[in-house]
């Protein structure tokens, strides 16, 4: 019986192998095909991180669920007129040290819920004129959030609601637990439970420390309306869908060249400019700094690509 058992593990690992390597030279070939076409305005690469990957893994960090149109309740946000070419709201709002840092959801499809607690966490910076830095609990939202789905996705709305009414825990009473990716099929590993008191300090409440969102709510599909709320209020959430491509983005304004549907992302816009005559908006991603542009994704503005544009949804923090 051992025999056989050791067998089967030598077959499965020889099969993870096989299909990690046939995804990596995807990787190889998407790099090569985008790379060598004419008006491309990125550059792609092979990133060692996604390389180990099979597709399955790669789709399974991209979670994010879309709010359908009905289901918006949307912000009234007055266009300004006077929107500048460039706006990087970690430089404009330089004492919250949060809005330029990169995260890293791991092997979990827990983007709507980064995206979420990054912005909330920026917003109480940001309306608190810098009296208020809390390092807010990714996990807690993750796991807790009701009607979501943990590592399986979920809504960065329905995130911000959790917050509303039950308030969101700080980093320091549950760490992120599901942290940079390094074994075969990790991505399969199930969301940490629900804690009701801190984690792996069971004496603390979380009811301790907790942060709340006095509201929430959608931006209209209009660039100078997002570009407006950025600016006056901060970063905001997007979700938008991911193509095979995306894994092997390095630098430049990414537009979708090729490749299959990956699923759906979210992730927090920081602000917009212009690179070589494109327009972007600029994207923090939680992928780790080795990801992209030193964690950051240039993406094209104004065009909606990938759907960048079509579910923004933000939040008034509880002061």
């Amino acid at each position: 019986m051992l025999l056989e058992d050791c067998l089967l593990q030598i077959l499965i690992e020889v099969a993870l192998f096989f299909i990690t390597s046939v995804y990596a030279l995807n990787l190889q070939e998407i790099a090569r095909y985008v790379n060598s076409q004419p008006g491309v305005t990125w550059k792609a690469a092979v990133n060692p991180r996604f390389a180990k990957m099979t597709e399955q893994q790669f789709s399974g960090m991209n979670k994010a669920k879309f709010n359908m149109e009905d289901m918006r309740d949307y912000v009234f946000v007055r266009s300004s007129r006077n929107i500048p070419d460039e706006f990087n709201a970690a430089e404009y709002w330089p004492n919250c040290k949060t809005i330029g840092h990169i995260y890293d959801q791991g092997h979990c499809g827990s983007c709507w819920a980064m995206a979420a607690f990054e912005v909330m966490q920026d917003r109480f910076c940001i309306y608190s004129n810098g009296t208020k830095n809390p390092l807010i609990s990714g996990q807690h939202m993750t796991s807790c959030t009701p009607g979501c789905y943990g590592c399986n996705g979920g809504w960065s709305s329905s995130a911000f609601s959790f917050a509303k009414g039950n308030g969101v825990t700080t980093e320091e009473c549950i760490p992120y637990q599901m942290g940079e990716c390094t074994h075969p099929g990790c991505s399969s590993w199930p969301t940490p439970k629900c804690n009701r008191t801190c984690y792996p300090d069971t004496s603390i409440s979380i009811d301790k420390e907790k942060y709340y969102v006095a509201s929430y709510g959608s931006i209209k599909n209009n660039e100078a309306t997002i570009q407006t709320e950025i600016m006056t209020n901060g970063p905001v959430t997007a979700a938008f869908t991911v193509y095979a491509d995306l894994a092997t983005y390095k630098s430049g304004v990414y537009h979708h060249v090729t490749g299959s549907s990956q699923g759906g992302h979210a992730v927090k816009i920081t602000g917009w400019g212009v690179l070589n005559g494109v327009k972007y908006w600029r994207i923090a991603n939680s992928w780790n700094t080795d990801w992209g542009m030193d964690g950051y994704l240039l993406i094209r503005r104004g065009t909606n690509e990938c759907g960048i544009e079509r579910d923004i949804v933000t939040c008034v923090p509880k002061l």
